[in-house]
């Protein structure tokens, strides 16, 4: 009587590994997927922080009592954009600056606070 052996053939090993090193290279590719938009999400809320510090160092600077007519106080509608303020955290550049304009019909003054950083690294 023959014994049967119960081993696999050379194709089925190279199929099985086919298989293996497509699923795995989909994973590679969803790991880097989820780390690039973690490091821009990052990004993000640093910004976002920056920008909330920015404009709490404006609110405390600021008095509604010191406005007078455009062109004087602190948040003068007359006064250029404000110079760029320059944050390295982590080895990343971010620049923020604020500009200020007068809402019309209204004795209050919109700010635009504005962070950029530097863009993704390919």
């Amino acid at each position: 009587m023959r014994l049967m052996r119960k081993s696999f053939s050379l194709v089925e090993v190279l199929v099985a590994s086919v298989i293996l090193a497509t699923v795995l290279g989909g994973l590679l590719a969803t790991f880097i997927t989820v780390r690039k938009y973690v490091t821009r999400s990052n990004k993000r809320q640093v910004s976002m922080n920056l920008d909330r510090g920015g404009l709490n160092r404006l609110f405390v600077a600021v008095r509604a009592d010191e406005w007078g007519p455009p062109g004087a106080g602190n948040l003068s509608t007359a006064i250029a954009p404000s110079a760029d303020e320059i944050t390295v955290i982590d080895n990343l550049t971010y620049t923020g600056n604020y500009t200020v304009l007068p809402v019309p019909g209204n004795d209050y003054r919109q700010v635009i606070f504005n962070v950029t950083h530097e863009p993704d690294a390919l």
